[in-house]
């Protein structure tokens, strides 16, 4: 029997008021910042409300872009993991 693997969330409301901060209103705006991810990917990552699973890419982009350290970013964004159905 295999377990079903472990998907972590972004917290949506953290993630708003962290881009808030940093004058970042909406996935748009986070695009223009040129993080060092694709439109795509952050619209594949970001549903319009800040939720969605979250991107191993993006969470590094974030980090780097915000120079906040990644395990930082994982605890202050993300929600503790949740095994998928």
């Amino acid at each position: 029997m295999h377990s079903a693997p472990l998907e972590r969330h972004w917290i949506p409301e953290r993630v708003a008021k962290f881009m808030g901060d940093k004058g970042i209103r909406d996935r748009g705006a986070l695009v223009k910042q040129n993080i060092g991810v694709s439109q795509t990917t952050i619209y594949r990552t970001f549903a319009g409300d800040w939720s969605g699973p979250v991107s191993l890419q993006v969470a590094i982009a974030i980090s780097q872009w915000s120079r906040l350290p990644l395990a930082k970013v994982f605890a202050d964004l993300v929600a503790d993991p949740v095994r998928r159905r």
